[in-house]
């Protein structure tokens, strides 16, 4: 459990990751667009005994992700702030980059550098 204390935020699309994160220890948030596949996942985390919240959030919306954030973080706790998901967000959305595809990027003040 290398992660235990920690809280990890993923979209639903991520799921290995989550499941990944999960079972080193850490607390799991679920955000996403699509409450279908993010319930989903973060049923199937706790099932297997996993701590785990889903909020739904449209990444491409700040004020979103902020409230999505504060809700994981209510559920989960969590150090960092609804701005690092955000500004992550809005980067990968703006023309700067264009050329990122397929890329994950972690947004876990480098703790997956590990």
């Amino acid at each position: 459990e290398r992660l235990k204390g920690k809280t990890a935020i993923f979209q639903a699309a991520r799921q290995e990751w989550a499941r990944l994160f999960a079972a080193e220890g850490a607390a799991v948030g679920i955000i996403d667009r699509n409450a279908e596949a993010g319930q989903a996942l973060v049923g199937e985390l706790k099932a297997a005994g996993y701590r785990a919240h889903f909020a739904k959030a449209d990444v491409s919306s700040k004020a979103e992700v902020e409230a999505a954030v504060a809700a994981v973080n209510a559920m989960l706790g969590r150090d960092g702030q609804a701005e690092d998901v955000a500004r992550a967000a809005l980067y990968l959305a703006r023309d700067d980059a264009e050329f990122i595809n397929g890329a994950q990027l972690f947004v876990d003040k480098g703790f997956s550098a590990v």
